[in-house]
């Protein structure tokens, strides 16, 4: 696995600004999360997080959009919930259009229920 991470980290390196290294960036940062899965190490997790939010610095728009609600899935699995609210704060300020795709929906309250009298 370390060496499919050198492999997409040094293809963003030699060109990162080509044509697929957001692409590239992306896919290395979603290996990263890959193994978070298979080792469920916090420090796994925080590294897949981390490399997420770089996608995010390097390539914002589509692909950094992408990538937080990538890392805040990952976020609320890896049971970070103060990392989930950042990313969700992030993903608002930095993509208002967006945030309403990505936030889960809020449960509409119900109307309480009142038990049918007896007859």
């Amino acid at each position: 696995m370390e060496a499919v991470l050198r492999m997409f980290d040094a293809s963003v390196k030699s060109a990162p600004h080509g044509r697929r290294a957001a692409e590239a960036a992306l896919a290395g940062a979603r290996a990263r999360a890959e193994l978070w899965e298979v080792t469920r190490s916090r420090r796994d997790a925080r590294s897949a997080i981390a490399s997420l939010r770089k996608v995010d610095e390097d390539y914002p728009g589509p692909t950094g959009v992408q990538a937080l609600a990538f890392a805040m899935r990952l976020a609320a699995s890896a049971n970070q919930p103060k990392e989930r609210a950042r990313l969700a704060q992030r993903i608002s300020e930095r993509y208002p259009q967006d945030g309403k795709a990505i936030a889960p929906p809020v449960p509409k309250a119900r109307a309480p229920v009142t038990p049918a009298a007896p007859r």
